[in-house]
């Protein structure tokens, strides 16, 4: 069976955390007008806990690995084991990982554990 699940930074140190993800209103927030709704992006883990995230990081996981056994996400940037493993130049070919509504799948071809987990959007700098 395959898991549904998500990661996301917390907002209050930035770690990843991965889990469950809900998203809830609430109208008692000190920094909110009276009147007003906030609206929480979380991720409840495995153990129960609860964390805030930045909804701009949430990303599902695909149900896929790399050749390191590593989880791909959505926002992911990964390379073809084949493009890294012989070409010098394999920064050129990174893809992010993401959804395409007209096939109604992740734009990676069904070839598990051909590619390599290469880092995320989020931290595209560390690839320069």
């Amino acid at each position: 069976m395959k898991k549904i699940k998500f990661r996301g930074q917390r907002t209050d140190n930035k770690e990843w955390v991965y889990g469950y993800f809900y998203k809830g209103k609430r109208h008692d927030v000190k920094d909110v007008p009276l009147g007003s709704v906030r609206i929480f992006w979380n991720i409840i883990t495995s153990e129960g806990e609860i964390f805030e995230v930045d909804h701009k990081t949430v990303g599902q996981f695909t149900g896929l690995k790399d050749k390191n056994k590593a989880e791909i996400y959505k926002n992911d940037l990964v390379v073809a084991a084949s493009i890294k493993e012989e070409n010098p130049n394999w920064k050129k070919h990174i893809k992010e990982v993401e959804w395409q509504e007209k096939t109604c799948g992740w734009n990676l071809a069904p070839c598990k554990g051909n590619y390599y987990k290469v880092g995320d959007i989020y931290h595209k700098e560390l690839l320069k």
